[in-house]
């Protein structure tokens, strides 16, 4: 084949996938109110479950970072107070 073909075929291919492009965008079907708050309250059950998952990991970690005398008493919640690493030490050695 001569380049000029091959030329015209590579132009035509772009042409064809530019259409195709713009035949495409957005997606397929339209989204309803229903379909809207389906995806939010999805998204809120998923963030309340990874928030249960993962604060047990996050509790122990700003208890051992914390005073040791604020986290016998329960006062350490949600962040971490008095910060020291004796603890840390106490347990590498």
């Amino acid at each position: 084949m001569s380049e000029e073909v091959v030329e015209k075929k590579k132009e035509l291919t772009e042409k064809q996938l530019e259409k195709l492009a713009a035949k495409h965008k957005g997606p397929k079907y339209k989204t309803t109110f229903g379909d809207k708050m389906i995806s939010v309250v999805t998204y809120i059950v998923y963030s309340i479950f990874a928030f249960v998952c993962l604060y047990p990991f996050y509790y122990i970690f700003i208890n051992t970072i914390s005073n040791n005398d604020l986290s016998n008493q329960g006062k350490i919640i949600f962040l971490p107070q008095e910060i020291h690493l004796k603890t840390t030490e106490e347990f590498s050695r």
